[in-house]
């Protein structure tokens, strides 16, 4: 995986991606080692994350890991400053953490509901306060009179943000919940020269939803009832999409939503209807 030339300028900057030794976050790790970053793999499964430094590195990039706890604001920080120190200035950010699990919004328990936002939601807002607080630590040197800092911060929310899907209410609750804080801190940071964007993916090609997928013709059909085509999206999709909003080049391309749900976020309606044709086995 020797770094090859690429247009996004992220060659040599040191990027974490917490989130980074499984799904979506593996493949965003591999994309950015493949384009020249020092790339930060952060994980609440640290030998997971090991593993996977030890096979960018093998491949000729750059890496490192470390086990990280959003949960914890003492996690947070002791690995911030301990990867600052060992790295170097962090120039970007891409959290692709998160847990989902069923629920209906009548039937699911509270505690479902705490235990998803405590990951998906408040999780993240640590995560993000701290890296904001990271970067501007050159301009507090100087009161805050000095050159902006550039930096980036990708969220990797979810399609189901933004909509209702049947039986996931908890999982879109506090998945909308952290997409509106990171809007709302895309406002607030712009100032300081730091972009902050959100990802919402579809269904996309984990292994774990690859697995769900297989359990029958049934279940693919419930799951691709609501995309354009039928298929998952690639994990690389999703990756180059981070990659590209890392770019330094992207002065004030900031508090944007790039959807990439092959089509669910407009045909998801009304979901209930679509997934009871496929639950009668038609293909209409």
């Amino acid at each position: 995986m020797a770094a090859a030339m690429s247009f996004l300028g992220i060659q040599g900057r040191v990027v974490v991606v917490a989130g980074g030794a499984g799904g979506i976050g593996s493949e965003v790790v591999r994309e950015l080692a493949k384009d020249g970053a020092t790339v930060v793999i952060a994980d609440a499964d640290l030998a997971a994350a090991q593993s996977l430094q030890s096979s960018i590195i093998s491949e000729g990039a750059q890496s490192a890991a470390y086990q990280l706890d959003l949960c914890s604001e003492v996690s947070i920080h002791t690995f911030f400053q301990e990867s600052r120190a060992a790295y170097g200035e962090i120039y970007g950010l891409v959290n692709a953490v998160g847990i989902v699990g069923a629920g209906t919004a009548l039937r699911c328990d509270i505690s479902e509901y705490q235990r998803q936002i405590e990951l998906n939601c408040y999780g993240a807002m640590r995560l993000a306060r701290a890296f904001v607080e990271q970067c501007c630590t050159r301009l507090s040197a100087n009161d805050g009179t000095g050159d902006v800092v550039n930096a980036s911060y990708v969220y990797i929310s979810s399609v189901a943000a933004e909509l209702a899907i049947p039986d996931r209410d908890p999982y879109c609750v506090s998945k909308a919940a952290g997409q509106i804080f990171h809007l709302n801190l895309a406002n607030e940071v712009a100032r300081y020269g730091i972009n902050v964007n959100v990802i919402l993916p579809g269904r996309t090609g984990t292994p774990a939803a690859v697995e769900r997928a297989g359990i029958s013709l049934e279940a693919a059909r419930m799951m691709y009832a609501t995309q354009r085509r039928q298929g998952m999206i690639p994990s690389r999709t999703i990756a180059k999409t981070c990659a590209f909003l890392l770019c330094p080049e992207l002065v004030g391309f900031s508090g944007q939503k790039i959807v990439v749900a092959e089509g669910a976020d407009t045909t998801y309606r009304p979901s209930y209807e679509a997934l009871d044709r496929c639950q009668r086995g038609s293909d209409s």
